[in-house]
């Protein structure tokens, strides 16, 4: 697990309007198969805002039951099971991370270690693409997600172990304020996500 962690006129305008979603799309699905045709150049963070474009926030991210029954029957060692399971989320988010990140180990424990570091692989390039260019120690600096889901993950890659959360609006962008905890030195720190792809009703901070 620490080996995968270390490491998106009306009838003219109706027309160009048409176009323009079309293109959107294309560009997605273009860049979704050569990625499942195994093109790893190709750039995940475009592919990850490409989904977000054409995807409603609510649909970025997997039911936490499956998530939670793959996690279970990882541990049981019910590898063709999670798969099965990785799939059904992949089918409709290509760029969840974390069903890329146990598939990875499900397909280790078969063995079918040529999959397994496909997934791997995609797991790693989705969560550069988030790191890359950025630090997240500041809201110029912000790290850019598409789903709060995508907070948790990049946590857990950077070894922090996730506390409070805060929703901050600066120079007209919105930004999570996650307070994490270094899991080797208990340092507190703070990590800001730029959430603007994120529908605001979904990116509240609920009241405790």
């Amino acid at each position: 697990m620490n080996r995968l962690l270390i490491l998106v006129l009306c009838v003219a305008f109706s027309s160009i309007f048409a176009f323009a979603q079309g293109g959107k799309a294309a560009s997605y699905n273009d860049m979704l198969g050569k990625l499942k045709g195994g093109d790893l150049t190709i750039d995940f963070k475009a592919l990850r805002f490409a989904y977000a474009d054409q995807t409603p926030t609510e649909s970025r991210t997997a039911d936490p039951k499956l998530q939670v029954q793959m996690v279970n029957l990882l541990k049981e060692k019910k590898f063709k099971d999670v798969i099965k399971i990785a799939e059904t989320i992949q089918k409709t988010n290509f760029v969840d991370m974390s069903s890329h990140m146990i598939a990875a180990l499900a397909y280790e424990g078969i063995p079918d270690l040529k999959k397994s570091k496909f997934h791997e692989a995609i797991y790693v390039g989705l969560v550069n693409s988030v790191l890359k260019d950025s630090d997240g120690n500041s809201p110029k600096t912000a790290y850019h997600v598409i789903a709060v889901a995508e907070e948790y993950v990049v946590l857990n890659a950077l070894e922090l172990k996730r506390g409070t959360q805060a929703v901050e609006t600066v120079d007209g962008h919105n930004y999570h304020v996650q307070t994490a905890n270094d899991k080797a030195t208990n340092e507190v720190v703070k990590v800001y996500f730029n959430i603007d792809k994120i529908q605001p009703s979904l990116a509240a901070v609920p009241k405790s």
